[in-house]
């Protein structure tokens, strides 16, 4: 417990920090341009401002961002930055710069960071802050435990380069799921939600609904949560965008309270209870055919080679049922290295859960 209330001020503290060093600009396209720095080894993004001309190191996500936005394919794209830099800046300044573009694509909304470029927007994209979501989420979470004795907890909150994460979970929403041949006892879960938003646009504001298998403390994330899109006014002016207290305040307050009606309506006890209901009608469904299902999921889920033989051993021990599958990939997801990927395979555990049997135990089609 303590380890995770570390690693909450952590999370606290940097968000602050952000939150007071980040800037964000709008951007004429004819005053963007693509170029390598001095020493050749980084591709930077530079446009004219009052006060001359800024440059800021290009993160891997903005350039996938700049692709979209320049029409270039992805793949060709990587291809010409990495093999033909001369080409690569050319096309990209080419296209950023093309007069003829219609002016309702040529104002960008370009947010920095400790010298990066960490996203290439819309100049209407609607900046939800990591800083603000997790404030609002403590407060909800201090009202409810105060008003309803929900005893929420944090028990994980992590930042990565595109998103926030907060897990929370309540000792109030406690129940079993009946999924394993082997034993007439069940699994003891605790449920919650997985909030989640991004700054730099690769997301919505999302919060879903959650469970630990206390038995082994894998996570499910069911993947039919509320979210909120990042859309808003567009800003026409073009240079830093004063993102003053009372602005946040007006434009925040709709949204902020739109938060709170998706938090408080996904942390209740019926929707726990409705999913609990769902789970125990599902999990006992035994998978005869065990090694078709892994392979079903591994096709259909897009799951990294890597981790087939993982899966696969650890179905066999958990038993060849819906609930057993589920657990396998959950147990897979809390040794990714990435925690994207963490939480992408806890919402694949969850989906195991939601998809007709027969996607499970489909004989794959053969070519004559």
């Amino acid at each position: 417990m303590e380890n995770a209330q570390n690693e909450l001020d952590r999370l606290w503290q940097e968000l602050k920090r952000q939150k007071l060093q980040k800037q964000d600009y709008i951007v004429h396209a004819r005053s963007l341009s693509v170029a390598r720095d001095a020493d050749h080894n980084r591709w930077q993004l530079g446009f004219d401002l009052e006060g001359g001309k800024q440059n800021f190191n290009i993160t891997e996500h903005t350039h996938g961002q700049i692709s979209q936005k320049t029409k270039i394919p992805k793949r060709h794209y990587d291809r010409l930055r990495d093999n033909y830099p001369e080409l690569f800046q050319a096309e990209v300044n080419g296209i950023m710069n093309n007069p003829d573009i219609d002016e309702v694509d040529r104002k960008h909304l370009v947010r920095t960071l400790d010298g990066k470029a960490r996203a290439f927007l819309s100049n209407s994209y609607r900046v939800v802050d990591n800083y603000d979501i997790l404030v609002q989420a403590m407060t909800i979470f201090d009202r409810m435990n105060k008003e309803n004795h929900m005893d929420i907890k944090i028990d994980r909150g992590d930042l990565t380069e595109t998103r926030l994460y907060i897990k929370a979970t309540s000792e109030t929403l406690i129940g079993e799921v009946f999924g394993r041949l082997d034993k007439k006892v069940g699994d003891p879960v605790r449920g919650g939600i997985v909030i989640s938003n991004s700054e730099v646009g690769a997301g919505a504001v999302r919060v879903m609904p959650f469970m630990t298998n206390l038995a082994c403390m894998n996570g499910m994330v069911r993947d039919v949560g509320i979210h909120r899109v990042h859309i808003g006014r567009k800003h026409k002016e073009v240079g830093e965008i004063d993102w003053s207290e009372q602005t946040r305040m007006l434009e925040d307050q709709t949204l902020m309270s739109q938060i709170q009606d998706m938090i408080t309506s996904t942390f209740t006890p019926e929707i726990f209870s409705q999913w609990l209901e769902d789970l125990n009608r599902k999990a006992i469904q035994e998978i005869p055919k065990p090694q078709l299902a892994v392979n079903n999921v591994v096709r259909n889920f897009n799951i990294k080679d890597e981790n087939v033989e993982a899966l696969t051993a650890q179905f066999m021990r958990e038993g060849p049922t819906r609930w057993g599958l589920a657990n396998a990939v959950t147990f897979v997801a809390q040794h990714q290295e990435d925690y994207e990927h963490q939480i992408e395979m806890e919402k694949i555990g969850g989906q195991i859960m939601e998809v007709p049997m027969k996607v499970l135990q489909q004989e794959e089609e053969k070519s004559s």
